[in-house]
């Protein structure tokens, strides 16, 4: 920008400028030869430009960028195919820099529960103090009554376990005191035959 506004002010030296020499007179310090007084004009006029620029430019530049993300939000507020018919709502950029978040998006992770069930949340029941808030509905869609307010849990006659012992079921199986590796634990005659039984 600055080599511009030098060429530019090169040639109205060299055409317009020999002519002004009366209102600044400067023999000192320019030659008085046409060609070589305009090439010295626009040299300092070319620092001068420098230190102008120096403050214009990155205050335009921030303003430029400014405006350019603002016309960008309005483009996703304009965008049909960013229309939500069942709630008749249209896209809202309510920042101008999210079209730069969005841009720094990689992955989109889905787990493609939302394809048949449309993650719908919904409020049903809780109980705070023992009162039930919301409403339950059975399979017909009628509303399930609970009463008002719930019984307190009685916790003293609840059981206890006291050790991991009696925790587990004694009708299950140790697996731990078995001799069986992994690889007669995966071998498939085996497997097959655990299905036929």
């Amino acid at each position: 920008m600055c080599t511009i506004m030098t060429i530019c002010c090169d040639f109205w030296e060299s055409s317009f400028g020999f002519d002004f020499r009366i209102y600044l007179p400067w023999e000192a310090c320019v030659s008085t030869d046409q060609i070589i007084d305009s090439l010295q004009n626009s040299l300092l006029v070319f620092i001068s430009y420098i230190i102008i620029f120096n403050t214009v430019v990155p205050i335009s530049l921030s303003v430029s960028i400014e405006f350019i993300r603002l016309l960008q939000s309005q483009w996703i507020d304009w965008n049909i195919k960013m229309y939500h018919e069942p709630n008749n709502v249209p896209a809202q950029a309510r920042t101008i820099s999210l079209n730069e978040e969005l841009g720094q998006v990689g992955h989109i992770f889905s787990d493609k529960t939302g394809i048949l069930t449309q993650n719908i949340i919904t409020f049903n029941k809780c109980s705070l103090r023992r009162k039930l808030y919301g409403y339950v509905t059975d399979q017909a869609g009628n509303e399930i009554q609970y009463p008002e307010k719930i019984p307190p849990t009685d916790y003293e006659s609840a059981q206890t376990v006291n050790s991991k012992d009696d925790y587990l079921s004694k009708d299950e199986p140790d697996f731990r005191q078995t001799s069986m590796n992994v690889a007669q634990a995966t071998d498939p005659l085996l497997l097959s035959l655990n299905n036929e039984s």
